[in-house]
């Protein structure tokens, strides 16, 4: 596969490929803007969400060299996988970029990136609070009756 450089346009998904790597293939970038990971409670949270339902959405790589990658998303992820015991991860496997396009395209993840606003975040806690579920465990939760 060719190197893409910053004026080439993608212009299909032929570039990418989706498929479990060996976390042990899988390379952390010294250079990600994103330090530190983040709070103890998003950790915390991202760590039990990966417990409980695995990582949901594969981390994006590029090849950097036989069997090597390099995390451009997803270092959390990974982290955290790891720290479970995971041998292997899914990975969206795009082609080799030059180093400016690999700092727009994380450019763009973050800028197109709309998290949930905090009435939107507690709107859908309270959807989860009231199937009896904690939002941040994924436990079930609810009155338990002392006996008489």
């Amino acid at each position: 596969m060719d190197k893409l450089s910053s004026g080439d346009r993608v212009t299909d998904m032929k570039h990418l490929d989706l498929k479990a790597i060996p976390t042990t293939q899988v390379e952390l970038d010294p250079d990600n803007p994103r330090k530190p990971w983040g709070t103890e409670e998003e950790d915390r949270q991202l760590l039990e969400s990966i417990r409980h339902f695995g990582v949901l959405r594969p981390i994006l790589v590029m090849p950097t060299a036989p069997k090597k990658f390099l995390v451009i998303d997803g270092q959390r992820r990974l982290l955290f996988a790891r720290k479970l015991g995971y041998k292997s991860i899914m990975c969206t496997v795009h082609q080799k970029v030059d180093r400016q396009t690999l700092l727009k395209i994380r450019w763009d993840l973050e800028a197109t990136f709309k998290p949930l606003t905090k009435a939107e975040q507690a709107k859908e806690r309270g959807k989860i609070r009231r199937l009896g579920i904690d939002p941040y465990t994924g436990r079930r939760i609810g009155s338990r009756r002392k006996a008489a």
